[in-house]
């Protein structure tokens, strides 16, 4: 499979490209090139300057021989999402992105952006969300102004918002069929058939 993984050289990033290399998948890594590690040989590397965060742009290059996957890891606003799903919308079957915790009620509620009690317990994909957005922007980040649109929430929404890259059968199936010309074709039913 040809996996794309965008800003894949940070302290998670590097760990998840030496994975899937490792199980036999073709990598790209797109980011600036300024945080270089060590991976494996195979893993192709795509450097831009235009890859910092915000990432709003994505080379033609990247798209000749569309990924069957994009795992974003660093889409941190809305922007970023809604950038990568015009890119990738109809060329990639799946596109991953990487959240975070503050994404959940329970953040909120600890640091004070949200009234309430501290939960107690772990968190799961089922627990509530913050209703508050933009948790930082009342911070003062000279160094990255982009923390001010930052908001994991507005980037889960734009990715699952979009049936061509949301991971259902029926819009995973119709991407395999149009772009393997060459091979047989994907027969997948939907749930709904």
């Amino acid at each position: 499979m040809h996996i794309l993984v965008i800003g894949g050289t940070g302290p998670i990033g590097r760990h998840v490209v030496q994975q899937l290399a490792g199980a036999g998948h073709e990598v790209t890594v797109y980011h600036r090139g300024q945080t270089e590690c060590e991976l494996t040989p195979a893993v192709r590397h795509m450097h831009d300057a235009r890859a910092a965060i915000p990432v709003g742009y994505f080379p033609p290059e990247l798209l000749t021989d569309p990924p069957d996957v994009v795992i974003h890891m660093i889409a941190m606003t809305e922007a970023d999402a809604e950038a990568a799903v015009r890119a990738f919308a109809g060329k990639a079957r799946r596109l991953v992105v990487a959240s975070s915790g503050d994404v959940y009620r329970a953040y909120a509620c600890f640091t004070g952006l949200e009234a309430g009690p501290v939960q107690a317990g772990l968190l799961t994909e089922d627990s509530p969300l913050r209703t508050v957005l933009y948790p930082y922007r009342s911070q003062s980040l000279p160094d990255k102004e982009w923390m001010r649109d930052y908001e994991k929430l507005l980037v889960e929404r734009a990715v699952r918002g979009c049936p061509d890259l949301s991971g259902n059968r029926a819009a995973v199936a119709q991407g395999v069929r149009s772009r393997n010309k060459r091979r047989p074709e994907h027969h997948v039913r939907s749930a709904a058939s």
